[in-house]
């Protein structure tokens, strides 16, 4: 039986509205998070032991099959920026660049669009800013055995004004039969999502044609 009155939520949302996180799995983490001006954090599971007791816990990472998803919102009229901080970033990835593990950060005007994906042992430089007023952040861990260590990632976020015809975390609410529609290509250590539109229903392409005349 079709429930019309629900959402399809994107990967890493629940609830009615989409407007919650799926539960994790592994140890707990994901949260709805509130962004401010000032600067707050998130990171993986054991990233703060391993930070604080040094080597000796850093044959101890996250566990395999750990997943995590955070849904960060800011105020109608701001944006969010997210950026790795260090000291440490270590997510497995293969020898040729390509993830066995992942951080993805969802920033486009649809967080049910995919983003990127980092992985790897050098931490990434590059601020993310969001098109709209929310972000989505998934963890997610393979089943896989690794060789080396995992110990994690630190993201830090906070929000600043935005620019004029950025869509809203409202909008994306008010479209309950929203689908992501994506393809993946990959770089050398990072692996990057970038949308490819595939045809749509109808009312789905009148609905983004609409944020981008915002």
């Amino acid at each position: 039986m079709s429930r019309c009155s629900s959402c399809l939520c994107p990967e890493g949302l629940s609830g009615i509205r989409c407007d919650r996180v799926m539960s994790s799995k592994g140890q707990h983490c994901g949260a709805v998070l509130e962004a401010t001006e000032y600067e707050q954090t998130i990171e993986s599971p054991g990233y703060d032991v391993a930070m604080r007791f040094g080597n000796r816990y850093r044959d101890t990472p996250y566990a395999r099959g750990q997943q995590c998803s955070w849904l960060i919102k800011a105020p109608p009229g701001h944006v969010i920026s997210l950026y790795f901080k260090g000291p440490i970033f270590n997510i497995a990835a293969f020898a040729d660049g390509l993830c066995n593990d992942y951080v993805e950060i969802r920033y486009g005007k649809s967080i049910g669009t995919s983003g990127a994906r980092f992985c790897g042992s050098e931490i990434p430089t590059k601020t993310i800013t969001t098109l709209g007023n929310a972000a989505t952040v998934l963890f997610r861990a393979s089943e896989r055995e690794w060789p080396i260590d995992r110990v994690g990632f630190k993201l830090a976020y906070k929000i600043h004004r935005k620019s004029p015809n950025q869509g809203t975390f409202d909008n994306f609410l008010r479209n309950d039969n929203l689908r992501a529609f994506f393809g993946v290509t990959f770089d050398h250590q990072v692996q990057v999502i970038r949308p490819l539109i595939k045809p749509m229903p109808n009312n789905l392409l009148a609905y983004f044609n609409s944020l981008l005349r915002r």
